[in-house]
């Protein structure tokens, strides 16, 4: 049996029991990758071409986690979302 729920706005699906929370691990990998690359310039032309090429023109083609670390250059961290919620040291 597959139903769904909304919180806050974002749709989960409920399968079974379970809460599938995919939502929140993009919502991780994509604060990780702002405050390491982006932050410091939104704007900045040269990173937003590396992500270009690095991420959206790989697509599905490899691994998305393999994709990920590639574009940070290291395995990705919670410690970013951590701190946009205000809940780092």
């Amino acid at each position: 049996m597959q139903d769904t729920m909304a919180i806050s706005g974002k749709i989960y699906v409920i399968d079974n029991g379970p809460l599938v929370l995919t939502a929140y691990s993009s919502q991780v990998y994509s604060a990780d990758m702002f405050y390491t690359v982006f932050a410091a310039d939104p704007m900045n032309p040269k990173e937003g071409r590396r992500y270009r090429h690095a991420v959206l023109e790989r697509g599905g083609s490899q691994d998305e986690m393999q994709t990920l670390e590639d574009f940070l250059g290291r395995k990705p961290s919670t410690e970013p979302f951590y701190r946009e919620l205000g809940l780092s040291k």
